[in-house]
Parts: C-alpha cells; sequence; structure tokens
C-alpha cells in the first residue's frame, strides 16, 4: 500500500501516486516486472488520505496563516485534517485545529516527542490512536490485502519551501 497525502499541503504526493499507477497500467502487459507486480501482488494505492485539508490548501493557494510562534499553519501550507475546522482563512478561532494524520496510528500513537497531546500543535496526534476517519479509512484500505501475506506499507511525503503572502502574523 502507497499512501499519499496524509499532510494537505504536500501538492507532490498524489502526483507521485497517480504517476505509479499510470506506470503499471501502461505497463500492465510489458512481460516484466510491471505485469508480474499486477498478477501476483495486491496493490493499493491512495492518492490522497487528508482531503479536506488538500482541498483547504487549493481554496487558498497563494495565501497562508502564519504566526511568527506558530508558523505556517492555514489556507496553502495546512497541514493538519479539517475534522471540526471551518473553511474560512479569516475565522481565527479554529485555525490551529486539526489532527497530523501522520501522527494518528498505533502502535507508536503518543510515544515520541516528535507528536503532542497540545491540539494547538502542528503535530497534535489527535485524542486517541486512530480517532480520525482519515485514519481509519486508510487502515480499511491496508485490509484490503489479504492477511496471510506479506504487507507492505509507504507514505509518500514531500516538501516544498513556499514564500506566500500572510493573512496573520
Amino acid at each position: 500500500m502507497i499512501n499519499g497525502n496524509i499532510h494537505a499541503r504536500e501538492w507532490q504526493s498524489p502526483e507521485v501516486l497517480t504517476g505509479i499507477m499510470e506506470l503499471l497500467h501502461n505497463n500492465s502487459n510489458d512481460e516484466s516486472l510491471h505485469q508480474f507486480l499486477l498478477e501476483n501482488t495486491t496493490i493499493i494505492t491512495v492518492p490522497v488520505n487528508n482531503i479536506d485539508g488538500l482541498l483547504q490548501t487549493q481554496r487558498y493557494p497563494t495565501q497562508n496563516w502564519y504566526s511568527p510562534q506558530q508558523g505556517p499553519r492555514d489556507g496553502r501550507m495546512r497541514r493538519k485534517n479539517m475534522l471540526d475546522v471551518d473553511e474560512s482563512l479569516f475565522s481565527f478561532g479554529d485555525h490551529l485545529l486539526g489532527v497530523d494524520l501522520n501522527r494518528n496510528n498505533a502502535p507508536f500513537w503518543a510515544t515520541s516527542d516528535r507528536s503532542s497531546p497540545d491540539d494547538v500543535s502542528i503535530v497534535y496526534h489527535g485524542p486517541f490512536s486512530q480517532s480520525e476517519p482519515e485514519t481509519s479509512a486508510r487502515i480499511a484500505a491496508a485490509n484490503l490485502a489479504p492477511a496471510d501475506q506479506f504487507r507492505s506499507y509507504t507514505d509518500a511525503v514531500s516538501y516544498t519551501h513556499l514564500t506566500l503572502p500572510t493573512i496573520c502574523s
């Protein structure tokens, strides 16, 4: 299974997964590696896991909410999901909320300093492990592969440095 766009602002990840799907499709009869993989494995691709967050970044492709203490947090630079968050970049009550879906998973949920119990932290791990609907959907997708077969999971993440106009500072 390959998961893309767990962090909303990483637009490249869904493109990579789309490219992988196109590569497999276009080479499905190559009598080589691609055909072998398609005929002998279960390949699950999830191009966009954080759909609401991705839509928020695309709503404001040239703007972001920024705080000197928190950094870029909403608009084009949103990272977390949008559960209980409105879509307006100009309402300031909820722009720090949401869950970092990459930190909402068992078995290492809340076990390191790379996640936070603080709901306004950019690495907020959620109220409990697998609390988010996006996490449940990803687990359900992983369970499409037979349990008695070897399983491999990859998260396609990406990084880009953007300089955008800020809404609030």
